[in-house]
């Protein structure tokens, strides 16, 4: 099964404020759970032992790991349980405080989900034989995409391309993809933008069985000056789906029914912010898709893009950086910044590219198509993008039919992150 894209969000993130993959999953969990709960008074932390889809190198540690850190987001009321303890075992624990959290972690498909009951202590010996097992006086759940600190507690992802289904695409050579989940059922959908329809839908038995398809002429009007290869790009922002194509004269964000939510003039969204279409080009400097969105943290690039991309990573510190990466047209060239500045370069390389971290390593990876005018030499190359700019090439897998659109999909517990590549026939899902 398809993982969620790294830009797919929960509802409640939106609703606590609490920031989603741009810092340590732990700690956004933290700020989400102390957004429901709150404490009567000093509190011990303790979690269960966390029940995974893989084998954990140590899950007491990680059960420690986490009390800590969901503790610390809840201030001086709560103190961490270093181990993993039963429930029974924590009331014991917690006896000389005046409530237990009660944490249950699950790891299933690349996520943490935590559930939260907060218990009541009963101080003495006869509230303890009048109500020996409490109920619980609150709830809270939260989940987030495994990052680098909770991958390192299993086995490291290994980069490689197991499997590839085929299927038959709503329109033959999309212009863009994305992968996310766009109706908030934990499972994910790929949107497939073509030059006449767009169309959101899943995998089902080597053909895509589209949930919802609108007409372009339904969403905007053919731009005044299209391009003649047109410049496209679709990214999920929470559930939301941003579009943009040089073909048409309104960037759009619609919903999981492909409905607009917002539009704004000709501009291709490039997942960190926009960058708006100057006559037949990209401009150079990001700007906000829409007036509400955050201001881009990304700078000039410095250099004319025909197509562009970034990701967000995250280290094992909880420490992010946002990547870009553009095809420079002119020289057949894919140049990735950071910080502003360039980071590294790869010659030959074709106009489709996507930026994700596959293994979730914090170390972003490269994927692009070749410079090629034969669609019988296309392929799909990935490069693992290292920390001083060097270009480590993964694998590649030969594409006969040629590539038109790349995106990718967040790792599983123990699986690389699908790939899903749009050609001239059909879909590739490379998993």
């Amino acid at each position: 099964m398809l993982q969620l894209h790294g830009c797919a969000r929960t509802a409640l993130a939106a609703e606590t404020g609490c920031s989603n993959g741009t810092k340590n999953a732990l700690s956004e969990l933290a700020c989400e759970l102390a957004s429901q709960i709150a404490l009567p008074g000093t509190t011990l932390v303790v979690a269960g032992m966390p029940a995974a889809d893989a084998e954990l190198t140590d899950g007491s540690r990680l059960a420690g790991r986490i009390s800590s850190v969901i503790a610390s987001g809840f201030g001086s009321k709560a103190k961490g349980h270093p181990a993993a303890a039963t429930v029974s075992a924590a009331q014991m624990a917690a006896a000389k405080y005046g409530a237990l959290l009660y944490l249950e972690p699950e790891i299933a498909a690349g996520k943490l989900r935590l559930t939260a009951n907060l218990y009541p202590i009963a101080r003495g010996f006869w509230d303890r034989v009048r109500q020996p097992s409490p109920a619980a006086s609150a709830h809270g759940f939260a989940e987030r995409n495994l990052d680098p600190e909770l991958r390192s507690f299993f086995a490291p992802i290994p980069l490689v391309a197991k499997r590839t289904t085929l299927a038959v695409p709503p329109e033959r050579s999309p212009v863009a993809l994305a992968c996310g989940d766009a109706d908030r059922d934990g499972s994910p959908e790929i949107a497939v933008v073509g030059r006449r329809r767009i169309a959101l839908g899943r995998i089902r038995q080597g053909r895509f069985v589209a949930q919802r398809s609108r007409d372009w002429n339904d969403l905007s009007p053919v731009a005044a000056t299209p391009v003649r290869a047109p410049i496209a790009a679709a990214f999920f922002r929470d559930a939301l789906l941003d579009i943009g194509s040089s073909d048409r004269s309104s960037f759009l964000r619609v919903d999981q029914d492909l409905e607009p939510t917002a539009r704004a003039t000709r501009r291709i969204p490039f997942g960190a912010a926009c960058l708006e279409i100057g006559g037949h080009a990209l401009a150079t400097t990001p700007v906000r898709c829409l007036p509400d969105d955050a201001p881009p943290i990304l700078r000039n690039m410095g250099v004319q893009l025909d197509s562009v991309t970034s990701t967000t990573l995250l280290t094992e510190r909880g420490s992010a950086a946002t990547l870009i990466a553009g095809y420079v047209a002119a020289d057949d060239a894919i140049e990735v910044h950071a910080r502003g500045q360039r980071l590294g370069r790869l010659e030959n390389a074709g106009a489709q590219l996507a930026l994700a971290d596959l293994d979730g390593d914090g170390r972003a990876e490269l994927l692009s198509s070749l410079a090629t005018l034969d669609a019988k030499r296309d392929a799909l190359v990935v490069h693992t993008v290292s920390g001083d700019g060097q270009l480590v090439e993964r694998f590649r897998l030969s594409v006969p039919d040629g590539i038109t659109a790349i995106t990718t999909c967040a790792p599983g517990t123990t699986s690389m992150g699908a790939i899903v590549v749009g050609t001239q026939a059909r879909l590739w899902i490379i998993q």
